[in-house]
């Protein structure tokens, strides 16, 4: 069989469809997908990931109901995570 002319070797997770598929479905691994294989530019790829750590952020920082002041060191250690983790992909 002969190779499609649009992608004639390229991986189904290399496809610029199937990442953003996966952003939505999926969103850790398009996430992954999107830094490794996509080839979008750093800008676009920052806003994406921002999209998912700033959520993320509040919801740990907000989760249960609990107030501000009484954030537990669990959240506190994920909000770090996050924060490198951003600063990782922010590059």
């Amino acid at each position: 069989m002969s190779e499609s002319r649009e992608h004639p070797a390229t991986p189904w997770y290399q496809r610029p469809i199937w990442i953003v598929v996966l952003l939505i479905v999926l969103f850790p691994v398009g996430l992954f997908l999107m830094w490794r294989y996509a080839d979008w530019q750093p800008r676009t790829k920052k806003i994406v990931t921002s999209l998912w750590v700033w959520p993320m952020a509040v919801w740990w920082l907000w989760k249960g109901g609990r107030s501000r002041w009484e954030i537990g060191l669990a959240s506190f250690a994920g909000l770090i995570w996050l924060v490198i983790v951003a600063g990782v992909f922010a590059g």
